[in-house]
């Protein structure tokens, strides 16, 4: 019967996903592209109301944790209970959900502040673009199959939104990092290997490139002080994560084969879409090296990960996201350059790739495990 329920919540999923596609298809002038979106998150967050987690799920140990225990204590309780826990955010946010009573509105909520955040930083790159560029990079951004990721592994997904955010923000939108600190500091203090993530953010600021000096000067020294303060503040908070993040380095408890395969094929995408940026732009600005070398750095050090399933998996996950604006950039560099043939070939040999990784995701692949009617 379990299999009955999965194939019918994912016709559900493939139909909307396929209407969306149409509707964004017919707004050639990118005129109701938000509403579109939004309309898409908020079908995305009815579907995650009413996901179904297996018996053996994380997500099934977090509703019951939810029932058995953060009900049952009041907010002072809750403060003591979880006073120096590295995990203090994501603690907090479990409670509000237990306090409020529906632990299925948790996955919902997820689903909306993570796609609201995904498709705003969407909506930037695709604001001017064709309508048929526009849902490609939309097949891309989906392609991955994390939807089930979101739902179920609310933490890292949740705190790996706000970061792709804040650096949206800091590269494209020219936002000082220094405002996104409080930001940084939630979504660190919500899953162990976001810490990670964080780290390597602020370890680049060291290789960032500045135009304006006095800005060089003062960002330098902002991380000179902000450093030993948050380590004299926080070092039980960072040894503690630390700690934790060894353990998802050194006991890599589960894997899945046809995951592997499926990150894997997306890396070599990845890399492909990477390689044609550089290929099709000689001069490349400083702001845009900024970020190319920062996206290329996590890209190495995911592959790094590569016999973590844990950390692979996740990060993967960052870098797809990561990429979309040089997806949008390769797509209009090529319409921009008048060759027919060499645009018609792009564009099939993205749409046979990202088709392999759509197939390999719905047959295979964790979205597999959407389940909105039960597992009786």
């Amino acid at each position: 019967m379990s299999v009955v329920n999965r194939t019918l919540s994912l016709l559900i999923y493939l139909f909307f996903l396929l209407l969306t596609i149409f509707l964004l298809n017919k707004d050639k002038k990118n005129k109701n592209t938000k509403k579109i979106l939004f309309f898409y998150t908020i079908i995305l967050s009815v579907m995650a109301y009413f996901y179904t987690p297996s018996p053996g799920a994380d997500l099934t140990r977090v509703f019951e944790m939810l029932d058995k225990y953060y009900s049952r204590l009041n907010f002072n309780d809750f403060l003591l209970w979880s006073k120096g826990s590295t995990t203090f955010f994501s603690m907090l946010y479990y409670y509000i959900f237990a306090k409020i009573g529906n632990v299925h509105l948790l996955p919902a909520c997820t689903a909306f502040v993570f796609y609201t955040l995904i498709f705003k930083i969407f909506l930037n790159f695709v604001e001017k673009c064709d309508s048929k560029n526009k849902v490609l990079l939309f097949l891309f951004l989906m392609s991955n199959g994390f939807y089930v990721e979101v739902i179920s592994g609310i933490r890292f997904m949740l705190s790996m939104s706000i970061i792709i955010w804040c650096i949206y923000l800091e590269f494209f939108k020219d936002k000082k990092i220094i405002s996104h600190l409080p930001l940084y500091l939630i979504a660190s203090l919500m899953h162990p290997a976001i810490l990670i993530v964080v780290l390597i953010r602020f370890f680049y600021l060291f290789f960032q490139s500045e135009v304006n000096k006095n800005r060089k000067i003062l960002r330098y020294i902002l991380i000179l002080l902000f450093i030993p303060i948050f380590m004299i503040l926080g070092k039980t908070y960072i040894m503690s994560a630390l700690e934790k993040a060894d353990l998802y380095l050194s006991n890599d408890i589960y894997s899945y084969f046809w995951e592997y395969i499926i990150a894997i094929i997306d890396m070599i995408y990845i890399f492909m879409i990477l390689r044609t940026y550089r290929r099709n732009t000689k001069v490349i600005s400083p702001i845009d090296k900024n970020y190319y070398n920062f996206v290329l750095m996590f890209f190495l050090i995911t592959f790094l990960f590569i016999g973590t399933y844990s950390i692979f998996h996740r990060f993967r996950f960052f870098v797809h996201l990561l990429v979309i604006p040089y997806f949008i950039a390769n797509l209009e560099a090529l319409d921009n350059s008048g060759n027919t043939l060499k645009i018609k070939n792009y564009k099939i040999n993205n749409i046979i790739i990202i088709t392999i990784i759509y197939i390999l995701t719905f047959i295979r692949g964790n979205l597999c495990g959407l389940n909105m009617f039960g597992w009786k």
